[in-house]
């Protein structure tokens, strides 16, 4: 037994459970009651909207406190005051992109009734922080560090830091400028060249994109005047029409890192006049994903291009950046960063009247970037806050109008049978697409100016029954123009093709979809590998399991670990032909601290079936094509001997590429050992429904997204709705809550969310 583990059962017990019976609480309107049920899901009862919020961030707090005090040094930029120089990195680009000094202006922005809510959820962590649990939790202890208070600026910026690294597009921006200063601009319109028009967009559900309008090449070679030149989520709504009941349903299965607990939590909160139950993230209070007695609601990440970067020309001083023929002043600051273990840092912060240059100001770096992003702004939010209380469909796209948050699909569903989709985001309303960082000289286009609400894309009651997205082109390329930063089509057109299928549809049913695995994709690169006469033995073997597989991505199916290999090693042979230099950042590797990976990847197997079409001059492999593709083969299966064995019965895609579930920690000895989970073999890949996507840089390893909720909702009978986290609601691993929902769903069913007060297992009631 590790050694972290031996002193958290000795030092603190196997169980640390969250206090129950009565507490006195500072602050209350009025006595609030936390019920949970055998699954440790709170049904919050107040007098009011107020205390309901308390109570949700009380109940948070006794959950999943070290996550909270992660998130909220994540966003303040403190990391490396509890995890030591490992964090520096990231606080030093957290405190230049400044989003806790962006949520202050927003603070000051935002009216009284938001203020109160965003305060009652601070105060409730506080509380729970401090008198929810008999000790503190085990990170605390083991760490010999204590959490700190939360503010309602805490939230704002938490809120931020999520719509960031769910806005794919600045950190591809940047990736295009490494890719068009290091092989030209040719090359990088070679191998991004946006997204495939024969794929399908959310509205009208199966209508193709057609041809792209993101290329323009003058908007991309304006950048040559200034530098030298060298060369996933799903939700979907199905009326009822389409149902055996009758009824609506909507679903959704967010794909984010896996992390242990998960981003989500679960709870029901109720009040005399309103009611409402789901999923939310923790540190943000609203129900992300959820339903009242009206309405239900799911959403994937739009990837709007609600962000640009420019690249700034310094004066000397430092202190001001070029605008046109004359010069504009610069705010700079230094900001203390304290180091756990290490010497304290002091980061130089610059912000220009675009935003904040993201790039250290020092001789190692070449540009100096600054960031205009929507998310940045000081536009109150609403959104989320107000969808407890809408009841019509007309008030579920108002709650959006200005959302400033991140961009998303929102799919919805009303009890008098309405489905629809509404494009949530702030767009700006730009003259031209900015696919690279742009020329400093004059002030930006199109940011004074947004497009939003009902000018954003939205549809309701569609002929075909149902709607559906994957983070997906919403729509044909038009006006408004709303970015090239789109994945593949293939989740959304395999979902689409399995909702049109039937007219029966139930709950249950909806669930086994989320754990579809077929590969849709597999019958545009099947006759690439048909017309190939190989005579390696390597590559004849390859040949026959592909030819035989039906394109399921099963965990225990050697031939889908084959394709995934073949198609890693086929993209890589041939971004590295055209983009000798940057391939690496094509392959879709993370650019900065804050990235996991970028778009790239999200279009990699259309960019494989594209080359493989039309064999353009431009990727023609020196032996040829056939020649080239037999020698990936034989790469991939001696890839495969190497990670499962010689005999193919070891190349298993869900033990070559494991999902497993890591806490923030779990690079400390022993702490992966006590808190992360790992589910049994699972399939799928970044482009089948059921996703689990390998990490771009090399294909074995642990998985590096992956399905971090599961939920189907009745929108008419919400006892029937059924939510799966992959693990549980506590984050104490010696908790009964910590990992008993890891079977839920891993075997695609769900858990109701307390709705009947038989399910109570523990009661808290907090007072006056």
């Amino acid at each position: 037994m590790a050694l972290v583990e031996q002193l958290a059962r000795l030092a603190l017990g196997r169980r640390l459970p969250v206090v129950t019976g009565t507490l006195e609480v500072e602050g209350l309107g009025g006595s609030i009651q936390i019920l949970r049920d055998g699954f440790g899901v709170p049904t919050i009862d107040a007098e009011n909207l107020r205390d309901a919020t308390f109570g949700l961030g009380f109940a948070t707090a006794q959950d999943r406190s070290f996550q909270l005090e992660f998130a909220r040094r994540a966003s303040s930029g403190t990391l490396a005051a509890l995890l030591g120089k490992q964090a520096l990195g990231v606080d030093r680009l957290v405190r230049r992109i400044g989003y806790w000094r962006a949520a202050q202006q927003q603070w000051e922005a935002t009216p009284e009734r938001y203020q109160l809510l965003l305060g009652a959820y601070a105060d409730g962590i506080n509380a729970g922080m401090a008198q929810g649990l008999p000790r503190k939790a085990h990170e605390f202890a083991l760490l010999g560090s204590r959490p700190q208070r939360w503010s309602p600026i805490d939230v704002l910026a938490f809120v931020k830091v999520i719509a960031s690294a769910l806005s794919t597009n600045w950190d591809t921006e940047l990736a295009r400028l490494i890719v068009a200063t290091g092989d030209g601009l040719d090359a990088l319109m070679d191998c991004d060249p946006g997204c495939a028009p024969e794929h399908v967009v959310t509205s009208p559900p199966g209508m193709m994109i057609g041809p792209s309008l993101a290329r323009a090449a003058e908007e991309l070679r304006q950048i040559t005047a200034l530098l030298p030149m060298v060369g996933a989520s799903n939700n979907w709504v199905v009326a009822g029409d389409r149902t055996a009941d009758g009824r609506p349903f909507v679903a959704s299965d967010p794909h984010l890192n896996p992390t242990s607990p998960s981003y989500w939590y679960l709870a029901r909160m109720r009040t005399p006049e309103w009611e409402c139950s789901g999923a939310g993230l923790v540190g943000a209070p609203g129900m992300i994903i959820g339903q009242n007695d009206s309405m239900a609601w799911s959403v994937t990440a739009g990837r709007a291009d609600e962000s640009d970067l420019f690249i700034e020309e310094v004066d000397a001083s430092g202190t001001r950046v070029r605008r046109g023929e004359g010069w504009s002043e610069v705010t700079t600051r230094q900001e203390h960063i304290e180091v756990r273990w290490g010497r304290d840092v002091i980061e130089e912060v610059t912000v220009t009247d675009r935003g904040p240059i993201i790039t250290p100001l020092d001789d190692e770096h070449p540009w100096r970037l600054s960031l205009a992003a929507t998310w940045l702004g000081d536009t109150p939010l609403r959104g989320f806050f107000d969808l407890p209380f809408a009841t019509t469909t007309d008030e579920v796209r108002a709650a959006f109008d200005g959302w400033i948050g991140p961009p998303v699909n929102l799919c919805y569903a009303a009890v008098d049978g309405t489905i629809g989709w509404t494009f949530a985001a702030s767009v700006p309303a730009r003259k031209r697409w900015r696919l690279l960082p742009q020329p400093g000289g004059d002030r930006a286009e199109g940011w004074d100016e947004r497009v939003t609400g009902a000018e954003l894309p939205w549809c309701e009651d569609p002929d075909e029954g149902y709607l559906a997205t994957a983070n997906n082109q919403p729509v044909t390329p038009g006006r408004p123009d709303l970015g090239d930063d789109w994945v593949d089509g293939y989740r959304v057109g395999r979902i689409g093709d399995r909702l049109a299928s039937r007219s029966d549809w139930t709950l249950d049913g909806l669930q086994q979809v989320q754990l579809d695995t077929y590969f849709q994709a597999w019958d545009d690169l099947v006759p690439h590998v048909d017309g190939l006469a190989p005579s390696h033995p390597d590559a004849v073997l390859a040949r026959s399991m592909l030819l035989d597989w039906d394109g399921d991505m099963g965990p225990d199916v050697p031939a889908a670990a084959l394709a995934e290999s073949w198609i890693h090693h086929l993209a890589v042979r041939l971004y590295r032909t055209r983009a000798p230099k940057t391939w690496e950042t094509l392959v879709g590797g993370p650019v900065h601290e804050l990235s996991a990976f970028t778009g790239f990847y999200s279009r990699r197997v259309s960019f494989v079936v594209r080359v493989l079409g039309q064999r353009s001059r431009a990727f023609e492999p020196p032996e040829g094509w056939d020649a080239m593709m037999e020698a990936v083969l034989v790469e991939a299966v001696g890839d495969l001997r190497r990670a499962g064995g010689n005999e193919p019965s070891g190349w298993r895609l869900g033990t070559l590429r494991p999902v497993v579930f890591t806490h923030p920690l779990s690079k400390l000895p022993g702490f992966g050992r006590l808190f992360d989970l790992r589910p049994g073999p699972v399939g799928g890949s970044l482009n089948t429904v059921a996703m689990s996507a390998s990490d771009p840089r090399h294909p074995w390893g642990p998985a590096v997204a992956t399905a971090t909720l599961r939920a189907v909702m009745d929108v008419a009978m919400p006892t029937s709705s059924r939510f799966a986290l992959p693990g549980g609601q506590s984050g104490n691993p010696f908790s009964p809550n910590f990992r008993d929902q890891l079977p839920c769903w891993e075997r695609g069913v769900g858990i109701p969310i307390g709705r009947t007060e038989e399910r109570v297992d523990t009661a808290l009631t907090l007072v006056p």
